[in-house]
């Protein structure tokens, strides 16, 4: 029966598309987040678009509306979507349900004024280049001393030898060697103004990424520290005479005062929008601060707070993983008896699952037991921190107090702390600073805080 139901769909005509040509966007909610979704209809062909994935034109396969009911099919991702057409407020709109691979999310596609375009990235440096550009490799070892190999691009000046050398540390997550996320590239920003101001830069994939050996999903940020070190190392010994630091953006700032405070070597650190916060209590402030952005209510949110907080406490216990998954069970079993809504369609089971890919592994248990300021008051070498004012990831004010503190503690007076107003955790301008803006904001990193950068790591 289901394969004849999915043969009938596949067989009905898109006569219909011209009545609802154009471009339909919805938001799903996957785990607290966010994600905008985009159908595009047109008389010859429908595609789907994810903005924040950078993925955009996926073909529908099947289409299908009767009655004013919408079912359209995308194989390529494994999803269907069916919704029920109505206007509210003029707007017309599909209220109805995306299903992926298992999971089902509560979608409304408000069809939009104008067609949706791919986002502008002006800022992606394009060639010829005023320096030179090299694929390079370099080695890191493995907790369990196993040698990798490492791959990046350095960029330097054509002529001369530079003054400074810097490392860019990537933040949370598997990154490329440009940090590439919601279709922006903000390391390949950063690394093209930097080098034309006569400054070496070396980006590189984090290990198991692109072309980097290794496993990420086994590493936690100490690994990811050894990485950096090596990063490190290799821009040292190629530029002995420069200053030589590192930039590390979001959890990058976090690493950048491990290698910092073990290596005297390192000359300087950039700690853009770097935590200096207690990590487990940065992660709930972030949590608050999203979820307020996305509309909850303030019973929600606390409610929703003190279920990660108890889940939090058990993920941070000695306990055996098989225990700490049967009490994240019966914990989510509770919140679900009391409030069923606040799931917002998805089942037990499947908040389960994804708490437990999400904490049971190397890289969430080490960093919820992460405080900064264990190395921040070890840190001598100048110290440039900075951070936007809407950051709702990394809070700016008290991340920036943090850290200034701490570095008070080292007795180190070669800091300069900047916020900059109406700027997000990319750096980007912004109106509110949620994670939904990323995609959309055409700037990928703000030349102003490049060029505080780059006189800063100049300057001193």
């Amino acid at each position: 029966m289901k394969n004849l139901f999915v043969a009938l769909f596949l067989m009905c005509s898109s006569a219909f598309s011209q009545d609802i040509a154009g471009s339909w966007r919805g938001e799903l909610n996957v785990g607290g987040m966010k994600l905008p979704l985009v159908l595009n209809v047109s008389d010859s062909v429908w595609t789907l678009d994810s903005p924040n994935q950078n993925t955009f034109g996926i073909a529908v396969d099947s289409s299908w509306m009767h009655e004013g009911q919408l079912f359209f099919m995308v194989t390529r991702i494994g999803a269907q979507y069916f919704g029920e057409y109505a206007e509210v407020d003029g707007k017309p709109q599909f209220k109805g349900e995306f299903k992926q691979m298992g999971q089902t999310f509560p979608l409304t596609l408000v069809k939009l004024e104008e067609s949706f375009k791919k986002p502008e990235r002006p800022q992606e440096p394009k060639g010829p280049f005023p320096y030179k550009t090299k694929d390079v490799t370099f080695k890191s070892l493995t907790s369990n001393g196993e040698t990798i190999k490492l791959a990046g691009t350095l960029t330097y000046p054509k002529t001369g030898k530079p003054q400074a050398a810097v490392v860019l540390v990537s933040g949370s997550g598997p990154q490329n060697r440009d940090e590439e996320l919601m279709g922006h590239k903000p390391f390949a920003v950063v690394a093209d103004y930097l080098t034309r101001q006569g400054i070496a830069v070396l980006r590189y994939d984090d290990r198991g990424v692109a072309e980097s050996e290794g496993d990420f999903q086994s590493a936690n940020s100490f690994d990811l520290a050894d990485d950096a070190e090596a990063a490190f190392a290799y821009l040292n010994k190629k530029f002995k005479k420069a200053k030589v630091g590192i930039a590390g953006h979001s959890e990058g700032g976090l690493i950048a005062p491990v290698v910092a405070a073990r290596n005297e070597d390192v000359d300087f650190i950039v700690l853009l929008a770097g935590p200096g916060t207690p990590m487990d209590y940065l992660l709930q402030r972030q949590s608050a601060i999203i979820m307020e952005l996305n509309g909850m209510d303030s019973a929600r949110i606390a409610s929703e707070l003190e279920l990660s907080r108890r889940i939090f406490d058990w993920v941070k216990s000695d306990h055996s993983d098989k225990e700490i998954k049967e009490a994240i069970s019966k914990l989510i079993d509770k919140a679900y008896a009391e409030d069923p809504e606040n799931f917002e369609g998805n089942t037990p089971e499947q908040v389960k699952k994804l708490v437990a890919a999400r904490m049971l592994n190397p890289w969430f248990k080490t960093i919820l037991d992460f405080d900064p300021e264990a190395y921040l008051t070890k840190v001598n070498c100048p110290v440039m921190a900075v951070n936007g004012e809407l950051d709702c990831q990394v809070p700016c004010e008290e991340n920036l107090a943090a850290i200034e503190k701490h570095l008070a503690t080292a007795n180190n007076e070669k800091v300069m702390i900047k916020a900059y107003p109406k700027m997000n955790h990319l750096f980007q301008t912004c109106e509110t600073g949620a994670m939904s803006e990323y995609a959309l904001i055409e700037e990928t990193f703000s030349e102003e805080v490049l060029k505080d950068m780059a006189e800063w790591i100049l300057g001193f």
